[in-house]
């Protein structure tokens, strides 16, 4: 904090893809597009009401001083609108970049994923198609 005055305001939506992808598999979704997506999205709410308060109590049990009363939620409008807005100012400033890199793809949340969402599933040459 360097002597600046601060507040945490703590975010029970961690992992946002992550939630996705529980939900998804909890619901037998093959695909998002499917259901929908402000039909998935009503759905991802019902699920951080659900379990989105063990990330404060565990918060809690680790000695935390956030104030729940303060809790904030990615997905709302007006966060989303703002972490647009700091990429578009961060990338204008030449302090975050886009480039061309390998990433975890996933065809059936349409989206990529991080290492832990990954599960790594190693073949052999016989299983290669043919070009």
């Amino acid at each position: 904090m360097h002597g600046h005055p601060v507040v945490w305001r703590p975010g029970t939506d961690h992992a946002g893809i992550a939630t996705q992808t529980v939900v998804e598999r909890h619901l037998n979704l093959r695909s998002r597009s499917f259901l929908g997506r402000d039909s998935l999205l009503v759905e991802i709410e019902r699920w951080r009401e659900m379990y989105g308060g063990r990330i404060l109590r565990q918060m809690e049990r680790m000695g935390s001083s956030a104030d729940p009363a303060k809790e904030y939620y990615t997905l709302s409008k007006k966060l989303s609108e703002g972490v647009g807005r700091a990429f578009v100012k961060l990338h204008q400033e030449g302090l975050i970049y886009r480039s061309t890199r390998m990433v975890n793809w996933s065809v059936n949340a349409g989206t990529a994923l991080s290492e832990i969402e990954v599960v790594t599933n190693e073949v052999g040459p016989e299983s290669q198609l043919e070009g």
